[in-house]
């Protein structure tokens, strides 16, 4: 869910439904899927980001969509395909590599490896269990929440709380198993350090 909000953020791309579909497929089935599905696919329009639980994991994909002749000859000499859907696939993920050589050149070079401009997507608190009035939740991978990707618009009309920032934070009102975590149930730690850098990146995104 991280991930993909972050190259949501980077592209302008969306998640076609909140949490996306992630369905399980192969790698051969991934560019007649990942598709609108007014060409058979599982998606209600084109620009999306989503994942695999079959074996493409753990590797990362792109389905490319091209009219144009000129690209769709090159992509038909890359992938071998004739489209107009074309798979790029790469059978490996290397982020626990790729993330601090990416903040090595930042810092060293002054490289940036992606840079968002607005926010289009977040991914929000969910119960993971029935919270009560009072309870302390714990974050990531904790059994109190789990995280579940909107568009940016939809988890600022629902008031959601970013996980990133809900870690040590207290429930004000009772969360049912599945529910999202809110301003109205729910407050935050704001004297984390990452809880104040997401104000200021607000403040950026909001100017």
């Amino acid at each position: 869910m991280v991930e993909m909000a972050a190259v949501s953020n980077a592209t302008g791309l969306l998640p076609d439904v909140p949490g996306m579909h992630g369905p399980k497929v192969d790698v051969d089935q991934l560019a007649s899927t990942f598709i609108p599905k007014a060409d058979g696919g599982i998606f209600s329009r084109r620009g999306t980001v989503d994942y695999s639980t079959g074996a493409v994991a753990p590797g990362v994909f792109a389905i490319v969509y091209s009219d144009d002749p000129h690209v769709r000859k090159d992509m038909k000499f890359i992938t071998r395909s004739d489209g107009p859907y074309y798979l790029h696939y790469r059978p490996y993920h290397l982020c626990d590599l790729e993330t601090p050589q990416s903040i090595a050149e930042a810092v060293l070079m002054t490289e940036v490896t992606i840079a968002a401009e607005a926010m289009h997507s977040e991914v929000v608190a969910v119960a993971k269990r029935s919270l009560r009035a009072g309870e302390k939740v714990n974050g990531i991978g904790s059994a109190d929440i789990y995280g579940t990707i909107y568009t940016y618009k939809e988890a600022k009309a629902k008031g959601a709380i970013p996980i990133g920032i809900a870690a040590n934070g207290t429930v004000k009102k009772g969360v049912l198993k599945g529910r999202i975590l809110t301003k109205d149930n729910f407050a935050p730690d704001t004297g984390t350090v990452i809880y104040r850098l997401r104000k200021k990146q607000d403040a950026l995104t909001n100017s």
